[in-house]
């Protein structure tokens, strides 16, 4: 057993040394020293110096105590830099050089914030560096540093660069594929036309534009749809059930129609939404009496005058009109309405004359009425001279005169302008008849003045008082010019057709003169009709009025005052009142 023990202690001796011969082997020796071989005692000092080593050793902390120590001598060293932050801190994307990610109506300062530590200065398009606490919308195209490279913002729809998406971004991108090269778009516009994200935009990124700017209802950033909420809901109606503005989704069904039956005047009507169908039934009239006009039996409505009052006259004197329809063009006595196209052209004329303006029309057979301010008093001009023609040919049928009478034209008759008798010497005699014809063929003035001087102006003026003519009188001894309106006009014409209509020789005397009456302006605008007329004019005034023939419903009476003296608004608009009279005729058929 002892021997056993002594062996154990040798061999660990042997292995001992041999670690501290490798421990030397290792670890080149210090510089000057030397290990000689073969030396024994110095090989115990070894030996022993390895086992003090040992003991050392073995009071050395362990691994951990290594790594502490090791850390500990780190410290006294300069540490690492923190990492700076850069694109993958932000919650955008960055693709060649753009930021894409940013929604419409951001403001600079929320965007800065959303860049946080890794923003850096930011500008606008044109270069200008932006103010990071402004509440200014970020336009498209603005330049933003991240990370300390810069890039071009890119708002998804915002075509127009003004930080917003609307109408006029959907319009300019349409444009761009409707219209090829209308407007060339710029880069960053058509990246931010494109949802894709690329620099080509397709037809349905506008279309998908549209439906953000109609609905809201999609996502331009995420380029997808956002689920409807349907918060918005328009109530049903007779035609349309209840739907979601936004989506159009519906619920429910349509409330119907709740219609009212036609009546004469009015087409059947929904009371609920105001739509008609089909058209009105019209009246269905019972004759006049002596006493009531003509009756509808349905609404009892009425339309003319009874029997007793209807001559043309007494209706013409009872016509409301008006000295200033302010625009309006008033239709009496009938149903009748004036289709809009028609209508406008009058309207057109009414401001082209500013409203210095009168016109009457009046269907001889109906006694149906168009006029506009028939009441205004304006400048008679020459048509006067058809009142007091009238009057002295009905002087003649009363006795008072002959056609073949003799009239002497003395310096007191002479009047510079129209007509040839001024060009007689003073003395120069003419027949009545003459004078009458030259006074309404060729509208003389000399020949007008000896036709007052002969019948005078009290009879005249009574006469016309008779008639119910508001103007027209000749009060002024020096002068045998007067004022007029449309209403005085009509009477006047009609009393001339209804002289005209007894047939006397007399008569149809005048009456053709009327028909041959020169500077007929307004069958310049019916051509090949018959018309009896008398004209006027002066520097500032332009008239005309008689009665239209041609047409097989019958005559009908026309009588235009206004204040051009080059006829730009009378002849016109006698051709327009003749297309109303012809539309009229037919509708009376």
């Amino acid at each position: 057993m002892k021997k056993i023990l002594t062996a154990a202690l040798a061999l660990l001796l042997l292995l001992a040394l041999s670690a501290q011969f490798l421990v030397s082997a290792a670890e080149p020796p210090e510089s000057g020293s030397a290990i000689p071989n073969g030396d024994e005692s110095n090989t115990s000092a070894e030996v022993s110096s390895d086992v003090s080593s040992d003991e050392s050793a073995s009071s050395i902390p362990d691994e951990s105590s290594d790594t502490s120590s090791e850390t500990s001598s780190d410290t006294s060293s300069d540490p690492e830099p923190e990492p700076q932050p850069g694109e993958g801190d932000t919650p955008f994307d960055y693709i060649d050089g753009y930021l894409y990610g940013l929604y419409p109506r951001t403001t600079v300062a929320v965007f800065a914030k959303m860049l946080g530590e890794a923003g850096g200065e930011l500008t606008a398009p044109d270069g200008s560096v932006l103010d990071p606490s402004s509440n200014a919308y970020v336009v498209n195209g603005t330049g933003a540093v991240v990370g300390g490279n810069f890039y071009f913002v890119v708002i998804a729809g915002d075509v127009n660069s003004d930080g917003d998406v609307t109408a006029t971004d959907y319009l300019l991108l349409k444009r761009h594929f409707v219209v090829p090269g209308s407007k060339a778009l710029s880069e960053v516009a058509l990246r931010a036309s494109s949802l894709e994200r690329t620099s080509v935009p397709t037809p349905s990124d506008y279309l998908k534009i549209k439906r953000y700017i109609l609905t809201g209802l999609y996502d331009l950033v995420k380029n997808e749809p956002i689920q409807c909420t349907h918060e918005k809901w328009i109530d049903a109606d007779c035609e349309q059930a209840k739907r979601c503005a936004l989506c159009g989704k519906t619920e429910g069904k349509p409330l119907g129609h709740n219609w009212l039956a036609a009546t004469c005047t009015e087409s059947k009507r929904c009371q609920r939404c105001g739509k008609t169908e089909g058209e009105p039934l019209g009246h269905t009239y019972k004759p006049a009496t002596m006493t009531e006009p003509k009756t509808c039996i349905v609404c009892g409505a009425t339309s003319g005058l009874p029997v007793a009052q209807q001559s043309i006259n007494s209706m013409l004197r009872g016509d409301p009109g008006s000295t200033n329809n302010h625009g309006t063009v008033v239709v009496n006595n009938t149903d009748y309405v004036i289709p809009a196209e028609l209508l406008q052209k009058l309207s057109n004329k009414i401001t082209q004359a500013n409203d210095d303006l009168s016109f009457y029309v009046v269907d001889l057979n109906t006694y149906a009425t168009i006029g506009y301010n028939i009441d205004r008093e304006m400048n008679a001009a020459c048509v006067v001279k058809a009142a007091y023609c009238l009057y002295v040919f009905q002087q003649i049928e009363n006795g008072n005169g002959s056609l073949n009478e003799k009239l002497t034209f003395e310096a007191r008759h002479y009047y510079p302008g129209s007509g040839t008798i001024k060009n007689s010497s003073f003395g120069t005699t003419f027949t009545l008849q003459e004078v009458l014809y030259r006074t309404i063929h060729i509208s003389d003035n000399c020949g007008y003045y000896m036709l007052v001087d002969r019948f005078g102006r009290d009879g005249y003026n009574s006469w016309l008082d008779s008639l119910g003519v508001k103007y027209l009188h000749l009060l002024r001894s020096t002068s045998n010019w007067t004022s007029v309106s449309t209403r005085d006009l009509a009477i006047i014409w009609n009393e001339i057709y209804s002289y005209y209509q007894t047939g006397s020789s007399n008569a149809k005397i005048m009456f053709q003169y009327f028909l041959n009456a020169q500077h007929n302006y307004l069958k310049v605008q019916l051509p090949n009709y018959q018309v009896a007329h008398k004209s006027g004019w002066t520097e500032t005034s332009f008239n005309d009025a008689g009665i239209v023939l041609e047409h097989n419903d019958g005559p009908y009476l026309i009588a235009i005052l206004s204040s051009d003296p080059e006829g730009n608004i009378l002849c016109p608009l006698a051709r327009y009142l003749d297309e109303i009279m012809l539309d009229y005729f037919n509708w009376l058929d």
